[in-house]
């Protein structure tokens, strides 16, 4: 059975709100779109720092490292609601 980490489910709500399809949103990050749904649905335990730092370095997308990187940092400023405030 495969776990879905913290940031692998951050990844696919970032995803989600910026109403990107996997295949794009992989473009943006420039992997594999199948890389993407692996750390997605949890069959990579990793996601790499490159791909962090990736995100960091393009304008699109910098806003939302604090997020991915930070469990303390409120989800709502980013319009992100996460599951477990949902409970």
């Amino acid at each position: 059975m495969n776990q879905i980490t913290p940031l692998a489910a951050k990844f696919r709500r970032l995803r989600e709100h910026l109403g990107k399809s996997r295949p794009a949103f992989a473009e943006m990050l420039g992997i594999p779109p199948t890389t993407l749904k692996n750390y997605e649905l949890g069959y990579r335990e990793a996601i790499p720092a490159s791909l962090l730092l990736t995100i960091y370095n393009k304008p699109e997308l910098a806003n939302y490292a604090n997020y991915l990187l930070d469990d303390a940092k409120p989800l709502d400023t980013l319009g992100i609601m996460d599951m477990q405030e949902a409970a």
